[in-house]
């Protein structure tokens, strides 16, 4: 049993959390800007993310 428990060393979490892009990281450092720019912001992360989505 022991063997079976040590066997799953690997983190999974680490190949299923893979690093956010730099737009996601901005909107959170300037979560505290009024709703104006940050909606601006959030039009950064939908560029960066889908471009399709701003037709």
């Amino acid at each position: 049993t022991l063997t079976t428990v040590e066997a799953p060393r690997e983190p999974p979490a680490t190949i299923d959390t893979p690093s956010p892009p730099p737009a996601v990281t901005v909107a959170v450092e300037r979560r505290d800007l009024p709703p104006a720019p940050q909606r601006i912001i959030t039009t950064i992360i939908t560029t960066h993310r889908a471009p399709q989505t701003i037709q």
